[in-house]
Parts: C-alpha cells; sequence; structure tokens
C-alpha cells in the first residue's frame, strides 16, 4: 500500500497541512504548511474567501516542502453544533446455527441508527461502544459467537448540514475535493491515547483556541462527545483586560510567561509587558498573571466536569484525563485538571512517525496527525476486507461492502 494523503486541519488560530505517504504500515511525513487562520471562529466557517486563502497558503507551503501537488484532502469538524448522541438495536438471530455473522452485526448497528436525526443534520459518525449477546454485556467482537439475540450500541455523530456543505464548498473553490470529514476530537484521540487508556475508560479534552474539544472513552468505545465554545482565546481575552494590553500583546505573554497554576509561582516575580505605539513597557507580578488564567482553566474544565458527571460516575475512568491542543501548552494545566476531575492527567503529544517528525510533536498538531492515522487505520482495514472479499460469492461480496463503510467508522 503507498499513496500520498493531505490532512487539513481547519483550526480557530491556525490552519495546520500535513502531507504524508502511506508505506506499508508506516506512515512517512513529506510536508508541513500553517498559516494564520482566517474566517474561522468558534470551528465555524464565517468568511468563505478568508479561510480560502489561508487553508491556500498552508497547503502551498506544505507543496513546496515536499514538491507534491495535492489535489484532495480530509479535513476535520468541531463546534458546539455537532452532537454525540448514544443510541442501541437490536436484532434477532435467524439462521439455523445461531452463529452470530457479519450480517447480523450489520443489522444490529442499522437499527441502532435509526433514530430522530433533525433535517437539517447529517450523520457523520457511527462508532460501536459494545455489543450484548443473550444479556452477555461488553461483548467487542460478536462475529462467530453463538446467540439469539443480538445488541448492538453506538455512539453517533452528527452535524448541521449547512456546517458540512460549507467545508466542501471551500475546499472546492480551491479545486481540492474532500474525501472525509473527521470530528475533531475523534482525531486528536487517535495521535495522542494508546488502547489501555481507551480500555481502562479516559477523557481526552482537546484545548483549543476557539473551542474545546471533549471525549470520553469506557471499556475501548466513544461514550461521549461534546464541544465548548470556550478556548485558549479567553485565556488571552482575560489578560487583555486585567492588564488592559492589546490583544496581540496579551497573547504573546500568555505563551511566553503564561502559567495556571499560581502555587508554583514566586510572589515576587515580575514580567515585562512589552511597549505598543501607544503604551510604555511595564512590569507586572507572575502571581496575578498566574491568577488570572488558572482562573479561567478552572472554569472550563469544572464546566466540562459538571457536564460528565450527570452521564457516567467519573471515577471510574482509570485512563484518567490526556490533554492536546494549543491550550495544553500552557504550564500547569495537567495539575489544574487533577485537581477538578480528581484523576491522574498528562499532556498527550501526537506519536511520532517517520519523517518530519520532530516538527509536529507538539499538541497543537494532534488533530492534524490523528486525521492521518484514522484514514491509515481505514485504508489498512479495507486493504484486508478486499482481500478476503476476492475469495467470498458475488452473495456475499454485496453484504461486505454494505458492511465496509460501517466498519471503516469502528477500528
Amino acid at each position: 500500500m503507498m499513496n500520498i494523503v493531505c490532512a487539513v486541519d481547519l483550526g480557530s488560530s491556525s490552519i495546520k497541512v500535513i502531507i504524508a505517504r502511506f508505506i506499508g504500515m508506516d506512515i512517512e511525513i513529506l510536508g508541513i504548511g500553517r498559516s494564520e487562520s482566517r474566517g474561522i471562529k468558534n470551528a465555524e466557517i464565517l468568511n468563505m474567501e478568508h479561510v480560502c486563502t489561508s487553508i491556500k497558503e498552508a497547503i502551498s507551503e506544505a507543496e513546496k516542502m515536499c514538491g507534491i501537488t495535492i489535489q484532495d484532502v480530509y479535513t476535520n469538524i468541531s463546534g458546539v453544533n455537532v452532537k454525540g448522541e448514544n443510541s442501541m438495536g437490536i436484532y434477532v438471530i435467524s439462521n439455523e446455527d445461531r452463529i452470530i455473522t457479519k450480517q447480523d452485526v450489520s443489522k444490529a448497528v442499522e437499527n441502532a441508527t435509526n433514530i430522530n436525526l433533525q433535517s437539517d443534520y447529517e450523520i457523520i459518525h457511527v462508532l460501536s461502544r459494545e455489543y450484548i449477546v443473550d444479556k452477555k454485556k461488553r461483548v467487542t467482537d460478536p462475529i462467530g459467537m453463538p446467540g439469539f439475540r443480538l445488541e448492538s450500541i453506538v455512539h453517533i455523530v452528527s452535524a448541521p448540514k449547512i456546517q458540512i456543505n460549507n467545508i466542501y464548498k471551500v475546499f472546492s473553490k480551491l479545486g481540492l475535493k474532500v474525501n472525509d470529514i473527521i470530528l475533531n476530537s475523534i482525531a486528536s484521540s487517535e495521535s495522542v491515547l494508546n488502547e489501555d487508556e481507551k480500555n481502562a475508560g479516559c477523557i481526552l479534552i482537546d484545548f483549543g483556541f476557539g473551542t474545546t474539544d471533549v471525549i470520553v472513552y469506557v471499556d475501548g468505545g466513544v461514550f461521549h462527545t461534546f464541544s465548548l465554545p470556550l478556548g485558549s482565546v479567553h485565556l488571552t481575552s482575560d489578560l487583555e483586560y486585567a492588564f488592559k494590553i492589546p490583544f496581540q500583546i496579551a497573547e504573546f505573554v500568555k505563551r511566553r510567561d503564561g502559567i495556571a497554576t499560581r502555587d508554583d509561582v514566586d510572589p515576587t516575580e515580575k514580567v515585562e509587558i512589552p511597549s505598543t505605539i501607544d503604551n510604555p513597557k511595564k512590569f507586572v507580578h507572575l502571581i496575578d498573571l498566574a491568577l488570572v488564567l488558572e482562573s479561567r482553566v478552572e472554569e472550563i474544565f469544572e464546566i466540562i466536569f459538571k457536564i460528565l458527571k450527570k452521564r457516567i460516575d467519573i471515577s471510574v475512568l482509570r485512563g484518567g484525563v490526556i490533554l492536546t491542543g494549543g491550550g495544553s501548552l500552557l504550564q500547569g494545566t495537567e495539575i489544574v485538571a487533577e485537581k477538578i476531575f480528581h484523576l491522574p492527567a498528562r499532556i498527550g503529544n501526537p506519536h511520532r512517525l517517520k519523517g518530519l517528525s520532530s516538527e509536529i510533536s507538539s499538541p497543537e498538531y494532534a488533530t492534524a496527525v490523528g486525521i492521518l492515522e484514522f484514514i491509515f487505520k481505514q485504508n489498512l482495514l479495507k486493504n484486508e476486507t478486499n482481500e478476503g472479499i476476492k475469495k467470498l460469492s458475488s452473495k456475499d461480496k454485496k453484504i461486505i461492502h454494505k458492511l465496509k463503510s460501517w466498519i471503516s467508522e469502528n477500528i
């Protein structure tokens, strides 16, 4: 297997592009591009022309690095309007030997997707959580098991059609085809989580610039997904207001000196606020800076905690909290997370890939790297399925082809 893939992360702060090559069982990074994000707010496209310009700049930079011209892309979707919900489907096994087949699984999943979806929404992911075979719970792969009643529990992600169409339109204006759109948190989880964490149960918090995306895994499957209209931009705005400085200066100071835990700060230490045309430089106590940042980070994590504790006993998530995204670069965010969630927390860096791995090892690239890993697993599965299809009857081939689109979402 060898093909070129382009992942585009449509972020509210920056557009990140990675061009990679799939070779056998490896992903090799060939080119990286990045540009300031214009026309996107809270993960939604507001100005198509500005977004086109930003995407074009980032893709051109990546193309120049590797000498490859891109024709199609894979990209992400996020925002408070993207919905995640759990659903159950039941199917009674009708074959004589009562052995569960792929067709039976497909029927159970199909029944689970029969939900009352809003007319202006479209399903983008159907993710299996677990199966129940004759009241036996937590079955991950029921195919080949004897049984009479098969229940499929899935997590369904849907998004407004207009939001999806706007993504297709903006790339179409650039002459590019969108092969697939992946939920931001699902992509990030592919690049920073390991299977042990998913199986133990964990919370991934993608702390972005305009939004914070959350995904919860229980017993290896997706339990819940949602997005908050809060991100690291709000930390910058708080500094801007508290110290009466321009937004750009506040962002610079946050990145240079920001810390989310005042307990770790020397109360006498001061940091410089750079001068501007209208204001001379000044000095502020670092502990005052930390107090502002800590308060906002605590607020965001407390909101997430309150949402989750209505759905699950958070203490059972032994895999802890994994933070990623640009906001997680703020020193001390994992300490705040441990205090709020009462769970171990760590910063999630993308898995190291071949090629320019050092360039994309930051949490800021978790989504872009995750898009590549998500598509890579899909391709592996499709190849394995295609090899098996060659040996099947024409009737069985039709069944397998119907299954492939669902299976590719459940790897």
